[in-house]
């Protein structure tokens, strides 16, 4: 017995249209995957910061990465672009220690969920004016391809009027338990307190050159932010 095998020969724009759903089929699956591969960690107050660099002192900027494992969890960042002036005084600190010299990458120290690990820079302008960025990509040590970019663009270009950027009150006590005391600045100023998981909680409003009196008494142990439009400041809440 013979069998014989008809084979279905599809027309050229179908052929092309099947092609078509295939690739985007591939694209989505990928897309796809790495989405569930970066749900590992996450950033706040985001993936971008942007701020301002007084000149003639030091400036702190910080991005918080968030474990979002219940395990504990080790991070490696690696520096891909960095135009900061090198007329600037910059110190890079992670959660394991703080490099005066920038080396192209880093290993964190393993952090759990209730610790945030941070990217912090430490930059003194003194009186060069200018701006610049540095992007880090962040991994998972035993994982490379899982990975995220986190930016930070810094100008320490002053106003049109001349004059710096309003600085961020001193605050206290931190680590906290029930109350939070910042001071008064020269000028009035609007600032935000955020959670862990990059949500706002609170806006507050300062009067210039009158304390404020922050309650946290109702929110639970852990991390948060205070921010205002240049800078980010971490506060622990006992």
């Amino acid at each position: 017995m013979v069998y014989t095998c008809n084979l279905i020969t599809l027309d050229a724009p179908i052929q092309a249209l099947m092609m078509r759903y295939f690739f985007l089929a591939l694209i989505f699956l990928a897309t796809g995957f790495k989405t569930l591969q970066a749900q590992q960690f996450s950033f706040s107050p985001d993936t971008v910061l942007t701020a301002q660099a007084q000149l003639e002192q030091y400036n702190i900027f910080n991005i918080y990465i968030q474990n979002e494992t219940s395990d504990s969890l080790q991070l490696t960042w690696r520096i891909v672009e960095n135009t900061l002036p090198e007329a600037w005084e910059t110190t890079l600190c992670d959660n394991n220690e703080c490099y005066g010299i920038l080396p192209a990458y880093g290993n964190m120290i393993p952090f759990s969920a209730n610790e945030p690990a941070f990217i912090k820079l430490d930059i003194n302008p003194h009186q060069h004016q200018a701006e610049g960025l540095i992007r880090f990509r962040i991994f998972p040590t035993d994982d490379p391809s899982d990975y995220e970019v986190i930016t930070f663009y810094i100008s320490s270009l002053l106003s049109g009027t001349d004059e710096p950027i309003v600085v961020f009150p001193t605050f206290g006590p931190n680590p906290v338990k029930d109350a939070l005391w910042l001071s008064g600045t020269d000028e009035k100023q609007t600032l935000q307190l955020w959670n862990g998981q990059g949500q706002l909680l609170r806006t507050l409003s300062l009067e210039a050159n009158l304390p404020y009196r922050l309650d946290l008494s109702d929110l639970p142990k852990g991390a948060y932010w205070l921010s205002n439009s240049f800078q980010q400041h971490i506060l622990i809440k006992q």
